[in-house]
């Protein structure tokens, strides 16, 4: 509860919630650019990294698992091989993320998800995230993820609702002067 950066002064974030455990192993993040999806994985991130390594979690409160792997896994933006493709990189990624799932050890993904096979074309990538969320709550994994494509979080907001919540990050339009108003604050997707 409450979570917060440390290389931040506390009074100047909006501290958000961050909920895993019996009712809920995967988030899905859905909301618009510069809204605060990233930065609400990478947080986490942190959280769980600091919590683990020191013992103190930089939160308002909370309790967490032992993990033996944290992932994050954000836009593939540089080639590992220069004879594949954008995808071709991305899936060696993948098939590395998935040599630790094999593994059967508690794995935190807030695979922390930014963005997964936007490599690819659309329909494609709401296919392949579908199959790499359904495959982490089937293990038991905990995975936060973020995507602005909408088949995918549409098809597993609405075929998965009992095993995942959707989020979103707000955000509000001036109609006077088309000013962007981000709130940055985590709330329930309806």
């Amino acid at each position: 509860k409450g979570m917060f950066s440390m290389f931040k002064p506390k009074s100047e974030q909006k501290l958000n919630d961050a909920h895993f455990g019996e009712d809920e192993d995967a988030e899905l993040i859905a909301a618009p650019n510069m809204s605060g999806k990233t930065f609400y994985l990478k947080a986490l991130i942190m959280v769980v990294l600091s919590g683990l390594n020191t013992g103190f979690l930089p939160a308002e409160s909370g309790t967490m698992p032992l993990f033996d792997y944290i992932v994050y896994l954000d836009r593939v933006t540089t080639k590992l091989d220069r004879n594949l493709s954008a995808l071709g990189n991305e899936v060696v990624l993948w098939k590395k993320f998935f040599n630790v799932l094999k593994s059967n050890m508690t794995v935190f993904a807030a695979a922390c998800v930014d963005e997964a096979f936007s490599t690819t074309s659309p329909k494609y990538q709401a296919s392949l995230v579908y199959a790499i969320v359904m495959q982490m709550i089937k293990q038991g994994q905990y995975l936060a993820i973020a995507s602005h494509n909408h088949d995918v979080l549409n098809v597993l907001r609405d075929l998965e609702k009992d095993l995942l919540t959707a989020y979103t990050f707000k955000i509000r339009i001036d109609k006077d002067t088309g000013k962007v108003d981000f709130d940055y604050k985590l709330k329930k997707l309806e």
